[in-house]
């Protein structure tokens, strides 16, 4: 069968499109539903659309005429991670592509060389500032997170002429450990989310209480979650939590979407790493089984790992087009959770987005369903992007081959 035979790739390439369906139209059309086996993949799709909604107006990354866009316009040469450091320029950022213009020190070999690792899935580094923040705690001894200080005292001395960065960097790859782990995969921010028990649209009040709680692909936020949800979770993910400790990552703490970041204390980095340690925990791979679960009411929450736009680290997904395999693993994902309502459980799910790649309208949602039907649902919507958060969509290379027509969005 040939690519565009597959159904399943010709949905995704129309989910990477969009939809021009409201959010409206679209719980309307999962409110008609009864999901049961012949429906599950009708309804799946309907959720990948309201996940991966687009809002009406959002940020792209543009730059002008530099030695950086030389470089990530040539085709000749990998250029992932400088695509996706032009996409997010904090603070920290900025300093790294002024230090490129200028060609100080180590900054344009480092930069060349993380592009040249990525090409290895587990070793792109979605965060760059993230990768810098854990590399001064493994180089310097320091757990810094405030911007300001990473960018102005630190990063000179990553790019300086020693090339520790790049040293670092080879480490961590010769020992096996994925690069992608300090580059943000799992990025854990304190406090963060506690914006959401105060949104009209999704009090925890409305979240049942007596259900087993699971955490969808939970990375070292489970402690966190719970918190947030006032209750047990168990953590669904291919690594196990106290992996944290062992690779001595950078954890922050930053109460509300615009106070000042901070790293943990030392003390707070053990307090949170002895709750990791301590954390239940099952190896899970969302392509190789279904949810881990007997209980008949169940909770599944997903902080950016069920509509991520990162590339999937199992070995077992399937033979999909490179820039469709992010949506691929939210399309299974959403199958799971699913997979128990078509069973007739009642099941919930609360998702936040935190895409990186793509703009999405529907910063988090919460659906519930009981018996196959949809009873309730919350939406933090950001039809104009900039309430919740100002990312940008990255930058794409310049296509030098003529492009097959896309999909019309539904």
């Amino acid at each position: 069968m040939t690519e565009a035979e597959d159904p399943l790739v010709a949905f995704l390439r129309r989910l990477s499109v969009g939809t021009r369906r409201t959010n409206a139209e679209l719980i309307a059309a999962l409110t008609a539903l009864r999901v049961d086996d012949s429906e599950l993949d009708h309804a799946t799709r309907l959720v990948c659309r309201l996940l991966t909604k687009e809002p009406y107006s959002f940020m792209q990354a543009c730059l002008g005429a530099s030695h950086w866009r030389a470089r990530i316009d040539d085709p000749s040469v990998p250029a992932r991670v400088m695509r996706m450091t032009a996409s997010r320029i904090n603070r920290i950022n900025q300093r790294v592509f002024e230090l490129y213009e200028a060609d100080f020190g180590s900054t344009r070999a480092t930069m060349h060389h993380l592009d040249a690792v990525a090409q290895h899935n587990e070793h792109m580094v979605p965060y760059l500032e993230v990768l810098l923040q854990n590399g001064a705690a493994a180089i310097f001894g320091v757990h810094e997170a405030g911007p300001e200080r990473l960018a102005d005292h630190w990063v000179p001395q990553l790019f300086d002429d020693r090339g520790r960065l790049v040293d670092w960097v080879d480490a961590v790859v010769a020992r096996g450990d994925a690069l992608k782990h300090y580059g943000g995969d799992t990025n854990t921010i304190i406090g963060i989310y506690d914006w959401i028990r105060d949104d009209p649209g999704l009090g925890f009040l409305r979240i049942p209480k007596d259900v087993e709680r699971l955490d969808l692909g939970a990375g070292f936020g489970t402690p966190y979650v719970e918190d947030l949800f006032g209750g047990p979770f168990t953590a669904l993910d291919l690594h196990p939590p106290a992996d944290a400790r062992r690779l001595g990552l950078t954890l922050a703490l930053q109460r509300g979407r615009r106070d000042e970041r901070r790293a943990l204390t030392p003390e707070e980095h053990e307090q949170y790493f002895r709750r990791l340690e301590a954390q239940p925990w099952i190896k899970y791979d969302i392509f190789a089984q279904p949810l881990p679960t007997t209980s008949d009411r169940l909770l599944v929450a997903s902080f950016g790992f069920l509509s991520s736009t990162v590339v999937s680290l199992s070995p077992l997904q399937q033979a999909i087009p490179p820039r469709l395999r992010p949506l691929h693993t939210t399309y299974t994902a959403v199958r799971r959770v699913l997979e128990p309502v078509a069973a007739g459980k009642d099941v919930s799910l609360f998702t936040l987005q935190r895409a990186t790649a793509r703009a999405y309208m529907n910063r988090a949602v919460f659906l519930r369903f009981v018996e196959g039907r949809l009873v309730d649902h919350g939406l933090a919507a950001e039809p104009h992007q900039g309430r919740y958060v100002r990312g940008v969509v990255p930058i794409r290379r310049p296509r030098r081959n003529k492009k097959k027509p896309r999909p019309a969005a539904d």
